[in-house]
């Protein structure tokens, strides 16, 4: 049953802020419906326009690095803490 939960929301919705278990601060921009828990994140890079792209899901790279948090009203923390 949670399986089936999981799959029909998305555990971090599109545009939201979230903290990951390496350190760095990102922006999710795509989620997978198979695992919502492991999105494909836009690293905020201080001075830089564009950060770069994390597939939590498919980069074995990145198999190491979860979500640890999630800020969806900007004052649990900001960018660069």
């Amino acid at each position: 049953m949670v399986t089936a939960f999981l799959r029909s929301v998305e555990a971090y919705p599109l545009g939201v802020c979230v903290r990951l278990s390496n350190g760095m601060q990102a922006v999710v921009v795509k989620n997978y419906k198979e695992n919502t828990l492991r999105p494909v994140v836009r690293v905020i890079s201080p001075g830089s326009s564009k950060g770069k792209i994390l597939d939590l899901l498919y980069t074995t790279d990145n198999l190491n690095i979860t979500v640890l948090g999630i800020d969806y009203d900007g004052d649990s923390w900001q960018p660069g803490q």
